[in-house]
């Protein structure tokens, strides 16, 4: 197995009116980063972020929105599913999950396609690809519902 430890992104916004992301407790985002199969190392706050340095990226939370980003043999997907499960599904404004591609994908310990199947068992979403599929691109799942920025 040739590994490649692609970067990987979850963004989830919540609708307007809900309680804070940063409201939740520290153990509750150790929860949610040790389902992605990382841990937190640090964390500095400002009067607009909370940001935590994990074992394998990053973790930016703010009021309405939560921005991870992982790499290596994290499983991004599940964290984002417990993160739903958590929250409620109807919570949800938006979620984007994206994955650079890889160039060896039947080698790695999991992929694009197997993420969106996980996904697709809690949320109905579409997927595509950006980019050239033959050279650089990037794996986009996405809710399939109307979103409007705040």
């Amino acid at each position: 197995m040739l590994f490649e430890g692609s970067e990987k992104k979850v963004e989830i916004v919540v609708r307007p009116g809900l309680p804070s992301f940063r409201e939740k407790s520290r153990e509750f985002w150790d929860e949610i980063v040790t389902a992605a199969g990382a841990c937190i190392l640090s964390e500095v706050h400002s009067e607009a972020c909370d940001a935590y340095l994990l074992s394998e990226s990053s973790l930016f939370v703010f009021d309405n929105r939560v921005l991870m980003i992982t790499c290596g043999q994290t499983t991004l997907v599940s964290a984002a599913l417990h993160l739903v499960d958590e929250i409620g599904r109807d919570s949800l404004a938006s979620l984007i999950y994206q994955r650079k591609n890889e160039y060896f994908p039947d080698q790695q310990h999991s992929q694009f396609h197997e993420d969106v199947l996980i996904l697709e068992g809690k949320l109905k979403g579409k997927s595509l690809c950006l980019g050239d599929p033959n050279s650089h691109h990037m794996h986009v799942y996405h809710l399939n519902q109307d979103f409007v920025p705040q």
